[in-house]
């Protein structure tokens, strides 16, 4: 008598070896055909599985054309147990855009700029209402070839027993060229602070575009001592050598850092440097110190003017003093020829 079953579709066969093979075959092939990359990892859980693949490649560090196409956010693990983490955030910064951040002793940030023209000079400038002067906010600028730091609020002996605090700072970077082949040219500024409250800064990089002047081309500017000016002047053609006009309505004292404005000297040109001192020791004539001032901004006009070289100027003399040598014989030979003729 057979038994009909709507769950039973055809007898069971004999469990023999050679259905124990291909069992074993069947479930080897399923397994290698799961088996992850050796050259990956295994991607999140929470990834899109439709726009990302399961196995992820690992990334080889050592590439430098590797570039992250968004900000990165780095923690490790403190020795402080004060606090938890100490972060680092990398920002891939752009020229004449203004990063507004806050950050704290355990939230550093680094902001990194690339760049392609060796020649481009920049311009760096950075401000903080809340910094304080026990726990300053710490700006570290690094090139190819130089660092540069400082803090903020920018603080400075004045006069005796006497300090001046800034709370914004500016600086000019040269340019630095290097021969390396295919190299990145980039400026790093790592921004850091010992406080335990949020602080924030503001920072902004951009192209100095006021640092060429021209020859007969009047500049007005104001200097602190938190911010010195820079310029640099290229001679033309027609010029050999410039003088430099600076002129200001106060008396603030100032100091003017010029190299030779002789293109003998210095073919591609000179730089200007305007620097206000931190009091007026050195422009008063007297033995006691100059009076404190908690106002050091200072206005200055300044032109570059074409001069005559010292050989022109010997020239110019020489041949003025052989002009005046020459009418003098000259009238000396007229006086003795109009008395030989009146006899």
């Amino acid at each position: 008598m057979n038994i009909h079953d709507s769950n039973w579709t055809r007898p069971c066969r004999p469990f023999t070896l050679h259905n124990c093979l291909l069992c074993s075959l069947l479930i080897v092939s399923v397994l290698v055909s799961i088996q992850p990359d050796s050259r990956g990892v295994l991607a999140s859980e929470n990834e899109d599985p439709l726009t990302k693949d399961k196995w992820s490649k690992a990334i080889n560090w050592t590439d430098t054309k590797v570039r992250p196409k968004s900000n990165a956010m780095t923690c490790l693990p403190s020795g402080d147990d004060r606090r938890e983490n100490n972060c680092i955030e990398v920002i891939q910064a752009s020229f004449s855009r203004i990063y507004d951040k806050t950050l704290n002793h355990s939230l550093e940030y680094r902001l990194i700029y690339s760049y392609s023209d060796l020649k481009t000079n920049f311009a760096v400038s950075v401000e903080s209402s809340d910094a304080g002067v026990e726990h300053p906010i710490l700006f570290v600028v690094r090139q190819q070839k130089a660092i540069t730091s400082w803090e903020l609020p920018y603080v400075i002996e004045s006069s005796p027993g006497y300090q001046l605090g800034y709370n914004s700072f500016r600086r000019t970077l040269c340019p630095e060229s290097t021969t390396w082949t295919g190299s990145i040219n980039q400026i790093v500024v790592d921004i850091s602070t010992s406080s335990r409250s949020n602080v924030t800064f503001s920072l902004k990089m951009s192209v100095d575009a006021q640092l060429h002047v021209r020859l007969e081309e009047e500049r007005r500017m104001w200097v602190t001592p938190s911010q010195n000016r820079i310029f640099k002047f290229t001679f033309p053609t027609s010029a050999s050598q410039v003088a430099v006009s600076s002129k200001s309505p106060d008396d603030i004292c100032l100091t003017v850092s010029v190299q030779s404005p002789q293109k003998n000297q210095y073919p591609e040109g000179f730089y200007l440097v305007y620097i206000v001192n931190t009091n007026d020791d050195k422009c008063v004539n007297s033995r006691m110190p100059a009076p404190f001032r908690a106002n050091r901004t200072k206005e200055v006009t300044f032109t570059i003017q074409e001069t005559v070289s010292v050989q022109e100027f010997h020239q110019v003399i020489f041949m003025g003093t052989l002009g005046v040598y020459a009418g003098f014989i000259t009238l000396v030979i007229a006086t003795c020829l109009l008395v030989e003729w009146r006899r």
